[in-house]
């Protein structure tokens, strides 16, 4: 399922519990909801309805049910289910959006259950459901002095109907929530154990590797693969130039089949492919530039988004105008694009690290032509995701090959294969234009965005109409402007595949908005941190966390002291306010950013080690895309293929960073992206600071 439709099915889905009847599948273990299964001998089984990629999920969703159901945290057990849309709604994944729309169906699950076992335990003893309490997996009657386990209720709690809207517990009574705890799959992961797809064996497996088309629109003209089959241990070459799954881009490929990776790779290092060129086939960096601002001055294709007052009858004392650049960006996952199949005579099975189950299971039935159920999705621990996982390109073509070949078939992407072959961080330009009155305080903001958008790109937006995803975090500002205006130029042309990556536009848009406002500021002649408090309500959680964050860093200004600069941004994630504070200096040359402080207001704090974990790691991907990520283009591919040229960020350029938790009383809400947006404007306003120059583009060179 794509992006869209998965906002539409969340928004429906909203925080229902689909339930019936308890139920028992197996002699006396109790399974009431599909989330939790209570096994007789005194243990419980946690279905994760997701995949889990790092951001924590297993261990959040299951404090969540835990805590409700009063559960021994000790004897929990977390598994990750397989693509069953009928039994567990979406499964689809991004947009950090797992805990905001399932934590209510893992509480009422929890909190369900609970009240089957203590109306069980009171009928057995004759008392009031109300008199009983529940602790560590027991029932208890204080005035009696009488407990029970759970374990001996099982049988006959199966026999109750489920409450359908329990009460859930009040936050000051949960135990387990909010209290920090491991990660439950990090001992596996740092001891080696972990299974992730690469990992998995089957009898009689090929490995396949696959010559792709060098750029977007090319096709196969002619494949000369008599060298690769002499190859030893290669199997088999197979064209892949149909798509028998239109939902997934799958890009025109020759591959190579063989008994192991390295026989597959030196069998494709001896295939020859004839390619015809596609219309993109000498698009290069220079030219998409051009495109991006022809566009910004293209008026005729101008919509306006949203509007708040007039912003041409402003009061203009002084104005000030500003081009934002953001480039081409790959994701860079450190575990490369995998997926193995096995496609039998009447069912099949998949493994693989995936954002989309929902597709995964689609392409199955396409492919196969088999029901549902003689299908089975296997969703493994992933090696990084950052939306590139929401794509299950390798999946449709380890089915294609698996059907054809056989046997059991893994295509393995390269390094080199993932970085040519993405499905890219779209490059866009913001132009801003503000005015200011002669007390410094802002008359008007007019935003204009230019660049091409996914969903024009993949048909499901539609041509002359706005794609509001694009205009993530520009068209609701934080700010209370008495003139605002947002404009958009959009486009379905761009000459690679794009696609959704960590915090998707609300980087580039934050990037352009949250250093134009220190723009205003310093022309205004005013402390960045007061201007934007000056604009911002009272009481509004982006103050809270705007205040929060400047306390923690002891913010007094913005002049360099002893080398050191600072700069300061506010974004907002959905429902997520956050504010960092970036110190940067120049040292050798290269901007180094020895200490970032951010204050984060994600709603209800259920695994705070997580969210600490969460906004680190999004502060590092964001400080490695500001200072070195960037895809440029020649001949309509990517001249960057391997961290050589598309470095990480080393652990000696990782800053100290300090994490202010800004607990609240509103539901859970984005993590996993929140913190990206705000680096690198944060960080762009600390090299003014530092430098007196203004950097408009990343990456950042100084």
């Amino acid at each position: 399922m794509k992006r869209s439709r998965f906002l539409l099915a969340s928004a429906a889905a909203g925080g229902a519990l689909v339930i019936g009847p308890a139920r028992s599948r197996a002699a006396a273990a109790f399974e009431p909801t599909p989330w939790v299964r209570l096994e007789p001998g005194g243990g419980a089984t946690i279905t994760v309805h997701v995949s889990e990629l790092g951001q924590g999920v297993n261990t959040g969703l299951a404090m969540l049910l835990a805590d409700e159901l009063d559960l021994d945290w000790r004897r929990v057990r977390v598994v990750t289910a397989g693509a069953d849309g009928k039994r567990y709604g979406n499964q689809g994944i991004g947009g950090s959006r797992t805990m905001r729309t399932s934590a209510k169906k893992f509480r009422t699950a929890g909190a369900a259950t609970r009240s089957v076992l203590v109306a069980a335990a009171a009928r057995r003893w004759g008392v009031e459901p109300a008199s009983c309490t529940t602790r560590d997996g027991t029932v208890r009657h204080a005035a009696s002095g009488r407990s029970v386990a759970y374990a001996e209720l099982l049988t006959d709690a199966a026999q109750l109907p489920l409450p359908q809207s329990p009460a859930l517990k009040a936050r000051s009574e949960l135990r387990i929530v909010g209290k920090p705890r491991p990660l439950l799959e990090a001992r596996d992961k740092s001891s080696g154990r972990a299974v992730y797809a690469m990992d998995v064996r089957r009898p009689g497996m090929l490995v396949a590797v696959v010559e792709r088309a060098p750029h977007a629109g090319a096709t196969i003209a002619a494949v000369h693969d008599d060298a690769a089959r002499t190859i030893p241990g290669v199997h088999g070459i197979v064209r892949l130039d149909t798509n028998p799954y239109p939902d997934q881009f799958v890009w025109p490929g020759v591959a190579v089949l063989a008994r192991d990776t390295w026989s597959a790779l030196a069998g494709r290092r001896a295939l020859r492919v004839n390619w015809a060129d596609g219309p993109d086939a000498n698009a290069d960096s220079d030219a998409v530039r051009a495109r991006l601002i022809a566009l910004l001055d293209a008026p005729a294709a101008l919509t306006s988004k949203s509007s708040k007052g007039d912003v041409r009858a402003a009061l203009a004392d002084k104005t000030i105008e500003a081009t934002y650049e953001s480039p081409i960006q790959c994701h860079a996952q450190l575990e490369p694009s995998n997926a193995l199949a096995d496609v039998r005579v009447d069912r099949c099975e998949i493994w693989a690290p995936t954002q989309s189950p929902d597709d995964v299971l689609g392409a199955a039935r396409a492919v196969t032509g088999f029901p549902a159920n003689a299908i089975q999705v296997h969703q493994t621990l992933a090696g990084g995701g950052f939306g590139r996982r929401s794509e299950i390109d390798p999946v449709v073509e380890a089915l294609q090959l698996s059907k054809r070949m056989g046997r059991p078939v893994r295509v393995m992407y390269t390094r080199e294969d993932d970085m040519t072959h993405d499905f890219y961080r779209m490059a866009s330009m913001n132009r801003l234009r503000g005015t200011l009155a002669a007390d410094g305080s802002v008359t008007s903001v007019a935003h204009r965005y230019a660049g091409p958008t996914i969903g024009l790109q993949r048909g499901y937006s539609k041509a002359g109409e706005l794609d509001d995803e694009a205009l993530e975090g520009l068209d609701r500002p934080l700010y209370e402007y008495p003139a605002y205006l947002l404009e958009a130029v959009q486009t379905a042309d761009f000459p690679v595949r794009i696609g959704w990556w960590r915090a998707v536009s609300v980087v580039p848009n934050a990037f352009a908005a949250e250093s134009f406002i220190d723009e205003l500021a310093h022309a205004a002649g005013r402390d960045p941190l007061a201007f934007r408090l000056a604009l911002l309500a009272q009481g509004s959680r982006a103050r809270g966390v705007l205040t929060a964050v400047a306390e923690r860093a002891r913010w007094s200004d913005s002049t360099a002291a002893g080398g050191v600069a600072r700069g300061i941004s506010l974004t907002s994630y959905g429902a997520t306010p956050v504010a960092q504070i970036v110190e940067a200096r120049i040292e050798g040359g290269a901007i180094r950013v020895p200490r970032v402080t951010c204050a984060i207001d994600c709603g209800m704090i259920v695994n705070p080690s997580s969210v600490i974990a969460q906004v680190q790691g999004g502060i590092a991907w964001a400080l490695g895309a500001a200072l070195k990520h960037k895809i440029t283009l020649a001949h309509g591919r990517a001249q960057q293929t391997n961290f050589a040229t598309y470095p990480m960020l080393r652990l000696h350029e990782m800053p100290q960073v300090d994490v202010v938790l800004v607990d609240s009383d509103a539901d859970p809400s984005a993590v996993g992206e929140a913190s990206v947006p705000g680096l690198a404007p944060a960080l762009g306003n600390a090299l003014f600071a530092l430098t007196g120059r203004r950097l408009r583009s990343t990456p950042f060179i100084v």
